[in-house]
């Protein structure tokens, strides 16, 4: 029997684990406690993964993170922006996150398939203190130093 492909980590993984080791790096020597990092939620309705959650001087940041490179359609992205939405409200209604600001980190998709780009944005908007959109990996490591807020 042959063994199983090579199955390469999704553009959702690796978006995330480029987005938190640099913003961990980032707020390495500032005065900020990292909560948790890299976990899912599960005391909501479904379990919501979240990328980062620390606390810095005034307040406490929760980061999410979501890659919509591997999404092809304008319906896809649009029916990803909503469930991220739901998850959004389900989260923040928790007790431990109701003094927490919620940013959302997300890649870009592919440039021929950004025509609901807007539209996907003000869904994320929705429920967020700020949407940070990321084009590829070298833009995280430019914006991860001034989004590392302490």
């Amino acid at each position: 029997m042959a063994p199983e492909p090579f199955r390469r980590a999704s553009s959702n993984l690796q978006f995330a684990n480029a987005f938190i080791t640099r913003m961990q790096r980032a707020l390495a020597g500032r005065e900020a406690n990292v909560i948790n990092a890299d976990y899912v939620e599960a005391e909501t309705f479904k379990p919501v993964k979240v990328a980062l959650w620390y606390e810095g001087i005034q307040r406490r940041h929760l980061w999410r993170t979501f890659s919509f490179a591997s999404l092809n359609s304008a319906d896809q992205q649009l029916t990803a922006a909503k469930a991220i939405h739901a998850e959004n409200v389900d989260l923040m209604s928790l007790p431990k996150y109701e003094n927490s600001d919620l940013a959302i980190a997300v890649q870009m998709p592919k440039p021929d398939e950004r025509s609901a780009w807007d539209d996907v944005i003000d869904w994320l908007d929705r429920t967020s203190h700020q949407v940070e959109v990321f084009h590829d990996r070298l833009s995280i490591d430019e914006k991860a130093p001034e989004l590392a807020v302490a």
